[in-house]
């Protein structure tokens, strides 16, 4: 009999500690996706950035605003 809860309470232990280490392993990854989609954010935000800077610097676009300028009054 003595053989028997040793084997129960041992069992218990390493069902104790797989669970707390699958708790610290799912915390971790969504820890890991908190930030990857923080850092998707600001390189969306930093590829809109240079679309409108690319947009800006195009020829058409410089002299399209000049002639704006001059015209109005």
């Amino acid at each position: 009999m003595e053989d028997m809860q040793t084997v129960i309470i041992l069992m218990t232990a390493v069902i104790v500690v797989h669970s707390v280490a699958i708790i610290i392993l799912f915390s971790i990854i969504i820890s890991l996706l908190v930030k990857l989609k923080r850092i998707a954010s600001q390189a969306e935000t930093a590829a809109h950035n240079i679309a409108q800077v690319t947009e800006w610097l195009s020829p058409r676009k410089v002299f399209t605003e000049a002639s704006r300028l001059f015209r109005r009054k």
